[in-house]
């Protein structure tokens, strides 16, 4: 079996170490460093995307303070002027309730339309005891 001469050995192992030899400086040249580089960019995208993450989180925590905090001055200042103009048109009526009612034709109307509610009341409740009685 020609394999197994022992002539053609020493030549088999030659080549063997030459083709070995040339395949792991190509590895170590040019296979090596490419698989390096891109380990270390996938890291640094992977880091850059994890402080996005974080800088994302942050910015909504603060978008969401800032929409309280305007909502609540909205709702303050809201309520303040809601109190104002109820005061204000309180203050107005009540002036306004105290000139008419100073002067004798709104006097005499109120008068008798009190009289005149005051009667509607009075039969009412006379007739609803009258009728509970029964």
């Amino acid at each position: 079996m020609p394999q197994l001469d022992t002539v053609t050995f020493l030549s088999q192992i030659f080549w063997l170490v030459i083709i070995f030899g040339a395949f792991y400086l190509i590895v170590l040249t040019h296979i090596l460093p490419s698989i390096s580089r891109i380990l270390k960019v996938r890291k640094k995208k992977l880091e850059y995307n994890k402080n996005a993450m974080y800088n994302l989180g942050d910015e909504k925590s603060e978008t969401l303070a800032g929409y309280d905090k305007l909502l609540s001055k909205g709702l303050e200042v809201s309520r303040n002027s809601l109190g104002n103009s109820l005061s204000e048109g309180d203050a107005w009526v009540s002036s306004s309730l105290k000139g008419i009612n100073k002067e004798g034709s709104m006097l005499s109307s109120n008068t008798s339309y009190l009289n005149a509610f005051g009667n509607i009341i009075g039969t009412k409740h006379v007739i609803s005891t009258l009728y509970n009685k029964k």
